[in-house]
């Protein structure tokens, strides 16, 4: 992994665009007895940074604010490469990049209402929905982590030919 600071963004050309695309984004916190736990979650990335979306008095939120420190993962597989002859040679094709990062609540109604909004356009572009207002966001909680340290992973391979 390397150190992301002072807006030098992800190291991969690739990772940036997979971080907008992606649908699933595996966070991990840490429970009272500082055992990690991991969820899968719909998320934003935005300005540098990810959101995610969560009951207002979920278990995300006591961890973050217990230790507010967090890992991400997000990963794109692009091809399952079977084995030939040997049955331990299979294997994926696939990117992926971690990220360790800082989260906390958003407190700000219209910051919260803007990246509700932008999650909506992303999880369902062809809309049929009305626009996130205020009294929507007070239903929600949105965690904003601060990306520290981003690591990219490119494990992209051509099938054996042995």
């Amino acid at each position: 992994m390397r150190n992301v600071e002072n807006g030098n963004g992800v190291a991969a050309p690739w990772a940036e665009e997979l971080l907008k695309s992606a649908e699933i984004v595996h966070v991990a916190t840490l429970k009272e007895d500082g055992a990690p736990i991991l969820r899968p979650v719909n998320f934003l990335y935005h300005d540098g940074k990810i959101y995610i979306h969560t009951g207002p008095k979920s278990g995300k939120i006591a961890q973050i604010l217990r230790d507010p420190r967090v890992c991400l993962e997000v990963e794109q597989v692009l091809t399952y490469i079977p084995a030939v002859d040997r049955p331990c040679s299979a294997t994926y094709s696939c990117r992926s990049v971690v990220m360790e990062g800082v989260a906390a609540l958003v407190a700000e109604r219209e910051k919260r209402r803007d990246i509700l909004q932008r999650m909506m356009e992303k999880y369902q572009p062809d809309g049929g929905y009305r626009p996130v207002s205020l009294e929507d966001v007070e239903k929600v909680a949105i965690i904003e982590v601060e990306i520290r340290r981003v690591g990219t992973y490119d494990h992209v391979r051509e099938p054996s030919r042995t």
